[in-house]
């Protein structure tokens, strides 16, 4: 059943027991399906905001390096620009952080206006970003450290026969672990963000909390991620797609496809397509991970017995 908020949003009526992964990321898709106004109009100017600062810096370093200049002049001014966009990537990043809090809190169904809950994230901001931070931190240290075993590992190619040999059995080892490895931490990440914007816990707390409820059922937490994921790689890849094959037309009419100078309308689509992505990416995956949160607090500590005996 849903219901309409004075903001437009459409309620569900929260699953009183537990669901399959198939039926979560279902009510994932079907939240957004209803709410996609709703989810627009909090997510889009911080999101192309921060997709047109992206896409400055990129212009800032590419516009540096085919001058072929080293005057510090030239230096110093595409440094700085790339550096105030970079603040401002910094900025919208905060901000899109704080929405995403609210939002969860509309899905949650913890107050029944969207100001009430963007309120409420305004006020704790600090842990909500320290948890959005490690969110931010912990994939990126998965990410370098399989860099370098994979860097090393590539090395072993250079001993003969049995180099590659052990460099193909390696890299296939490393590649199973990193995909595990990393769809831990986006489970883990997940599950500390929404329990801070469920609650007036601290940082400390949220992060113990998405720890324990990860590891309650970690194979199927693994799986739901990657189940998210891939649904979402799906329904967000044709959104990207002329972008793809417009670059692939410039190159061959450029006559070269390693130093292609991409168009100023293909920049703008380019933007444009990331911002979409976001938005769908983001409403998606905080729907998803929010439903998967109470579908383990269920199972794991008997939330809808709890909700049933308050009702």
């Amino acid at each position: 059943m849903l219901t309409e908020s004075q903001d437009n949003f459409y309620m569900f009526d929260l699953p009183d027991s537990p669901r399959s992964l198939g039926d979560l990321v279902g009510l994932g898709f079907r939240l957004i399906r209803k709410n996609w106004k709703f989810v627009i109009s909090i997510f889009l100017v911080p999101s192309l905001i921060f997709s047109l600062a992206m896409a400055g810096v990129e212009f800032c370093f590419v516009h540096w390096a085919g001058a072929q200049s080293m005057d510090v002049n030239w230096f110093v001014i595409h440094m700085a620009a790339g550096f105030a966009l970079a603040i401002i990537m910094i900025a919208c990043q905060w901000e899109i952080a704080l929405r995403s809090c609210a939002y969860i809190r509309c899905v949650l169904n913890s107050e029944i206006a969207y100001e009430d809950c963007y309120a409420y994230a305004r006020r704790r901001q600090w842990p909500v970003m320290v948890v959005y931070g490690v969110s931010f931190l912990f994939p990126v240290l998965v990410l370098v450290v399989w860099m370098v075993l994979f860097l090393l590992t590539i090395n072993l190619g250079k001993f003969g026969l049995i180099g590659k040999v052990l460099a193909i059995f390696f890299g296939f080892l490393e590649g199973l672990s990193f995909v595990a490895a990393f769809s831990f931490t986006m489970l883990y990440t997940a599950l500390c963000f929404v329990s801070i914007s469920e609650a007036e816990v601290s940082a400390r707390e949220a992060l113990s909390n998405g720890y324990q409820l990860s590891i309650s059922a970690l194979p199927r937490g693994l799986s739901y991620v990657c189940l998210l994921a891939a649904s979402i790689f799906i329904l967000t890849l044709p959104l990207y797609m002329p972008v793809i094959l417009l670059g692939i037309w410039e190159g061959y009419v450029q006559g070269r496809m390693e130093d292609i100078q991409f168009p100023l309308y293909l920049r703008a689509l380019e933007a444009a397509s990331s911002c979409a992505i976001n938005i769908i990416s983001l409403g998606v995956a905080l729907s998803g991970v929010t439903f998967y949160f109470r579908d383990v607090k269920m199972r794991r500590q008997g939330l809808d017995i709890l909700e049933a005996m308050k009702r």
